[in-house]
């Protein structure tokens, strides 16, 4: 029995020695369950209990995707209307003083009348005048031809510098 019982301790040394050089970590694993189940044993306490089995693992599945409904046709746009071609400003030239007549009466073309007037500014399309009424943008279009000479009118100019009034919201001279 006693030579039995030697036999066998070798051949299982011998068979360990096989296992470990073949598969390292398995043998490291039996290992610590053997001492686990040692400590356990030693301790008075019953060997764990073994977790159930995990269930099978299911396929994956995977949705039917639909298709997106297809997008509408695009919208026509209707061409594009080539802008018109950019007209140059018309320039303006100030002129190098403002006229000198002061206390003058200043009478338009439309037949009005600012009783002792002074230009007091000079633009491309009126005129500021200070007269005894108070002040007035009147345009240059209605003061006399030399009056207009003076003031280097430009009647393009003047038309653009209206509208530029108009577009901002100024007064516009009447």
């Amino acid at each position: 029995m006693k030579m039995l019982l030697i036999a066998f301790v070798v051949f299982f040394v011998c068979f360990w020695g096989y296992a470990y050089t073949h598969d390292q970590p398995g043998c490291q694993k039996i290992l610590r369950d053997f001492a686990e189940l040692g400590q356990t044993l030693a301790a008075g306490k019953t060997a764990p209990a073994t977790p159930p089995p995990a269930p099978p693992e299911q396929p994956a599945i995977i949705p039917v995707v639909s298709k997106p409904p297809a997008a509408p046709p695009p919208v026509p746009t209707p061409p594009v209307q080539p802008a018109p071609p950019a007209q140059p400003e018309a320039l303006w030239v100030a002129p190098m003083s403002i006229p000198t007549q002061t206390h003058w009466n200043l009478t338009t073309s439309t037949g009005h009348i600012y009783p002792d007037a002074q230009i007091t500014l000079v633009e491309a399309d009126c005129i500021t005048v200070q007269y005894a009424g108070g002040n007035a943008l009147v345009p240059i279009s209605t003061l006399s031809p030399e009056l207009q000479k003076e003031l280097n009118y430009n009647p393009d100019a003047a038309a653009a510098a209206t509208a530029k009034r108009k577009a901002q919201g100024q007064v516009v001279p009447q």
